[in-house]
Order: C-alpha cells, then structure tokens, then sequence
C-alpha cells in the first residue's frame, strides 16, 4: 500500500466519523442523560454490558459512571463523603460467572442471570451495546430487566435489530462506511463503538455537573 493511499484512509475514516456525530440523536443522547441521572436520584443500580470488544465500552461505562462525577476536578480528592455515588456494575468482568453460567445454562443467559442474581428491580437502569441489536444474550438480559421493572437503554446500528422494540430508549448509531474491517456485516460498526465511548462520556460529564450543582460541593471552588 502506498502512503498516499494510507492518507486518504486516514481521511476517509475520520470524514465517515465526522458524518455520524452530525447525524446521531441528540435527543437521545439528552433521554439517556436524564433517565441516568433519574436512576442516581431514585438510589437506583445501573448495569452495562456487551459483547466482544463492545465489552471495553461496557467496563469504560461502569468505571466513569461510578467514579468520575465523584471527584474533584483535579482529581486530588474525592468529593465529600455524604455525597451518594451511583452504583453501577458492569457484567462483563468475571469470568467465573460467564463461564459458569455459560457451562450450566448456556450463552444466552451469561447476562440475565447475572441480573436476576443481582436482584435488577424497580428503579435500576440497564444499558446494553449491541452492533447488530440482535444478540441474544443482549435480548434475553433486557426482557429479564423489563421483567423486573427496570428501565433499559439500548446503543445499536443499522436497523436497530430486535433490541429496539424492548428498549425505552434505542439509540441507533446512524451512517454506513467503506473502511476496511466495517463493510458488509460489520458495516459502521467501527464508529458504532466510537459513538458508545463519546455518548457515554457526554453522559458522565452531565452526571458530574448535575452532582456538583446538586450538592453545591465546596471542593471544587
């Protein structure tokens, strides 16, 4: 491959992502923002998770949620001990349980019976990233949450597959792409995982300042 060639993938790549933050939903990106921020104030849980690389994003998800909105700016304290942090959990970190429950019950359930261990109820927030919108470990977690009462936030491509219907919110990464390695099947999928990063960081800046702005916190003046 020439360097020419390199360049214009490089420009293609980057104008492709360009094109999706353009076009994805900002209303949704608001939905979530508010119904994340409803679950911290109702003391609910929120639990993430995915498949394959998607689950990088989950765990991603977890960590800034329960950690980044509760600390100071510049990161030399944590903010005062009598504001509530936001318990979140990513289901995709143990492997003894996957692999448990992948051995006893099968793929599909590797997330809902996590969840149904967990106690997922009334007031907690499920949030699942799936290219396709039809994994079935994916579908099988989110009819277990709405089962239970729990809200759910679906980030998905295309379509929005099968998840969407059982979603309260689906965001659908919108675009399509000729860069290699997400063409055909795996068409967008590349920014799809871009766009599962950003939103939630959009999410976890908001959360922050809605903390901060709540508590009137001392440690940031």
């Amino acid at each position: 491959m020439k360097r020419g060639e390199t360049r214009d993938l490089v420009e293609l790549y980057l104008n492709e992502q360009i094109e999706v933050n353009k076009q994805i939903s900002r209303d949704k990106i608001v939905k979530i923002a508010d119904l994340t921020w409803e679950t911290y104030l109702g003391n609910g849980s929120v639990f993430v998770f995915a498949n394959g690389g998607g689950g990088a994003y989950a765990g991603n998800l977890a960590c800034d949620f329960a950690n980044h909105p509760f600390v100071s700016d510049d990161k030399s304290r944590p903010m005062d001990l009598g504001v509530r942090r936001l318990k979140a959990f990513d289901l995709t970190t143990s492997a003894e349980n996957m692999t448990g429950i992948m051995n006893d019950l099968g793929p599909d359930y590797i997330f809902s019976q996590q969840l149904l261990n967990a106690g997922v109820r009334q007031g907690d927030l499920v949030y699942g990233f799936s290219g396709s919108g039809n994994s079935p470990n994916v579908l099988e977690a989110f009819k277990v949450a709405r089962e239970n009462g729990a809200k759910t936030i679906s980030m998905t491509r295309g379509d929005g597959g099968k998840v969407k219907a059982l979603s309260d919110i689906c965001l659908v990464v919108p675009g399509t792409s000729k860069f290699p390695g997400q063409i055909g099947g795996n068409d967008n999928n590349m920014h799809f995982e871009d766009a599962c990063s950003y939103v939630t960081h959009i999410v976890t800046g908001i959360l922050r300042k809605r903390v901060n702005d709540t508590y009137a916190l001392e440690n940031d003046k």
